[in-house]
């Protein structure tokens, strides 16, 4: 705060003078400069802002065979998908897949069908402090979709990664289809998957059926007479994950 004070003049006359009245002092206030909003990191509706995740983020990838691979169909370990997104962006991604396993369909161990379904591969997200998780499937789930089991699965899974990673973007994302065929009990579980990720908030939701990942056109991309991709499918799978991710904002 500036004061600003008027003293009173002094004469050098040798005749006394009144002294002139001692002026109310003036006082000025100067206006703070407005200081820059701070970037917030929740938008009005507390979602985070999504951002394009730097090299060095961690990706945790919740998911089937179509995200492991399995040996003699395509997609195995470096030629996955997931490692192939690795490389290219520079994030740690886990693999958090069981081949058959799904929202109600239990994965395969390699040895018998054991119970693991994706609420048990949540269960790995605490220990990963991921920034960005995936939920991809599961057209393993054809015949596990009567009411009202399979709704209130796909709702507890998604509310469980809320859980295990409160901090984490979030996309899910349902499974696509080797031709233009897909049953209706496929995309039905798409719509489940699609309210259910509204329902969460802070989430989004992604249709490779509608979008046509693949289909008849990209026949060739899978193992033949069989409905897993190829090594070459898995990077379209690789491709189309970096392109909706950028769509997304969380890719630069």
């Amino acid at each position: 705060m500036a004061t600003l004070v008027l003293a009173a003049a002094c004469s050098s006359s040798t005749t006394a003078t009144p002294p002139a009245p001692t002026p109310t002092p003036v006082v000025t206030t100067a206006s703070p400069s407005p200081s820059p909003a701070p970037t917030p990191t929740v938008g009005p509706d507390g979602c985070r802002y999504r951002r394009p995740l730097p090299a060095g983020s961690v990706v945790s990838v919740i998911g089937d065979s179509y995200t492991t691979g399995e040996p003699g169909k395509g997609g195995v370990g470096a030629k996955g998908w997931p490692a192939i997104l690795a490389r290219r962006t520079g994030w740690t991604v886990f693999k958090d897949a069981q081949g058959a396993s799904g929202y109600l369909s239990k994965g395969f161990t390699g040895k018998a069908y054991d119970g693991l379904i994706y609420l048990d591969q949540v269960r790995k997200l605490p220990a990963q402090h991921p920034d960005l998780v995936i939920v991809f499937g599961s057209a393993n789930d054809l015949g596990h979709t009567g009411p009202p089991y399979f709704v209130d699965s796909v709702r507890k899974t998604l509310e469980a990664v809320r859980r295990a990673a409160p901090d984490a973007y979030v996309v899910v994302a349902t499974s696509f289809w080797y031709d233009d065929q897909p049953p209706a009990e496929m995309l039905y579980i798409g719509q489940v998957e699609k309210a259910e990720t509204a329902r969460l908030g802070c989430a989004v939701f992604l249709d490779p059926i509608a979008e046509k990942w693949f289909g008849d056109r990209y026949r060739y991309l899978f193992v033949p007479n069989n409905d897993h991709p190829t090594d070459a499918g898995h990077l379209r799978l690789a491709d189309l994950w970096q392109r909706d991710l950028r769509r997304l904002g969380l890719l630069g």
